[in-house]
């Protein structure tokens, strides 16, 4: 049955109140917090049947979106995000006295393929779906569709006024489609660390004004049972969802190490980038435990010629490192800055001694010991191999005459000297045709992005307080 609820437009509406960037905190679940609430939303408690009842409906539309591959998805979907944005999102439609009535709630369900046989809402169908897929009953599953609508509703009314002009439809057209080719040379902020020099109070000064930038990263511990392919891997998979399922029915890791006679481990705390004891580096490990919650089970993990099985024993959230751990971390970042600040100024006195003196690229570069490289066909929004990907690079290139030379522009690998070698305009006749749909791509983005500006605020005001990994 779930097979059947993939690839539905049914979601189109529903799945557009889900865009929002989520940190990725990992699926979470149900709360089973041992708080009397859930948690805090704009200075309200949550209740923990009213979390349960939200975590359910974005659940239910997750089955609907990806059908037999949720399992596969669940993991990166930070469900329990959802679950408190959904939340939020009510309680504000509330506020504003969004409503909806019965018929919207009827129509809206009776348009959903999946409840329908031969284009006609089959009711048999939509209670077997709602009670055996959905594990819901019809009346809670058509509160979360009324919840849907307002919500709807809601985003509709901070997106009604976003609105294109037609020269933000052609910039962005010619952004995409017009190429040029180009020839540059590259300061390098490296060639000039050798003249700069920062010393403890200079580093201590740059730690005070930029103490965020010094913040560890999230960090875990976990418990985990290694279980090695040992040429049979197959039976080792076997083996290793045998004893994740034992210890997410509640059997400790440590009774179940004894059992299959293997070691259990302790990490330490690690985060995303670390070397694990005994493990090594590891992104599927690390990825795995950093989205877990205290005391959760992971599913088997497959990494290097072993699957693990993990119980999160604590997580630390950043925090801001002491200047006596970070000191050399602080003057090797201010030696950087002082170094780019010096190949910045160069391009800027290059780039007046080229226009001043009429001299070339090829002659500027000479001179001073540069290659000329060369990028060819490419938009104002292009990869470039030498600097990788850079606006300011596109907008400096853009913004000149062919055989005309400016910058200094600020890439990936230091600042660039750009000169405009050809330029291929846009196909007005390609563009006037295409001009509908590129419009429509490009509303919606710009509705997106006023969306999450506009839920960001939100969010920030609703001050969650979540018990529910407790």
């Amino acid at each position: 049955m779930l097979k059947s609820l993939r690839n539905k437009t049914l979601m189109k509406v529903i799945m557009w109140l889900l865009v929002v960037v989520f940190v990725a905190w990992g699926a979470g679940s149900a709360a089973t917090s041992r708080k009397n609430h859930a948690g805090v939303i704009f200075g309200r408690k949550v209740s923990i049947p009213e979390y349960n009842r939200s975590y359910a409906a974005v659940l239910n539309r997750a089955k609907m979106a990806y059908g037999d591959n949720l399992p596969k998805m669940e993991k990166f979907l930070n469900l329990k995000g959802q679950a408190w944005d959904r939340l939020i999102l009510k309680q504000e439609a509330g506020r504003r006295f969004i409503r909806t009535n019965n018929n919207e709630v009827i129509g809206r369900i009776a348009s959903f393929e999946v409840f329908q046989r031969n284009g006609v809402f089959d009711k048999r169908l939509y209670g077997h779906i709602v009670e055996n897929i959905f594990r819901s009953s019809p009346r809670d599953f058509e509160e979360s569709v009324r919840d849907d609508i307002v919500i709807g509703k809601l985003i509709d009314s901070t997106t009604k006024d976003v609105a294109l002009t037609d020269d933000e439809i052609r910039n962005q057209y010619r952004a995409e489609n017009e190429l040029a080719d180009v020839s540059f040379l590259l300061i390098n902020p490296e060639s000039y660390k050798k003249q700069v020099s920062v010393n403890k109070k200079e580093a201590l000064a740059f730690y005070e004004k930029s103490r965020d930038r010094f913040r560890s990263p999230v960090s875990v511990d976990v418990t985990y049972i290694r279980i090695p392919f040992d040429n049979k891997k197959e039976e080792s998979k076997l083996l290793a969802e045998e004893i994740m399922i034992s210890a997410k029915r509640g059997r400790a890791l440590e009774e179940l190490s004894k059992e299959y006679g293997m070691e259990l481990e302790e990490t330490g705390f690690f985060s995303i980038n670390s070397k694990i004891p005994k493990i090594g580096l590891s992104y599927p490990f690390a990825l795995a435990a950093l989205g877990l919650d205290k005391n959760q089970i992971s599913d088997v993990i497959e990494s290097g010629e072993s699957f693990y099985v993990m119980r999160l024993k604590s997580k630390r959230p950043p925090t801001i490192l002491p200047f006596e751990e970070v000191e050399e971390q602080a003057k090797e970042m201010l030696i950087q800055k002082k170094a780019e600040d010096k190949a910045e100024a160069f391009g800027e006195e290059l780039l007046s001694e080229i226009k001043k003196d009429n001299k070339g690229l090829e002659a500027a570069g000479k001179e001073y010991d540069y290659d000329i490289l060369s990028a060819k066909q490419i938009s104002k929004t292009s990869y470039v191999k030498e600097i990788g990907l850079s606006d300011s690079f596109g907008k400096v290139v853009f913004s000149l005459k062919v055989d005309e030379t400016g910058g200094p522009a600020k890439t990936q690998k230091g600042y660039a000297i750009v000169r405009l070698d050809t330029l291929k305009p846009i196909d007005e006749e390609a563009f006037l045709k295409g001009k509908g749909a590129f419009a429509e791509k490009l509303l919606k983005k710009k509705e997106t992005d006023q969306f999450q500006k506009w839920f960001m605020e939100i969010k920030k005001k609703a001050a969650l307080k979540d018990n529910t990994g407790q």
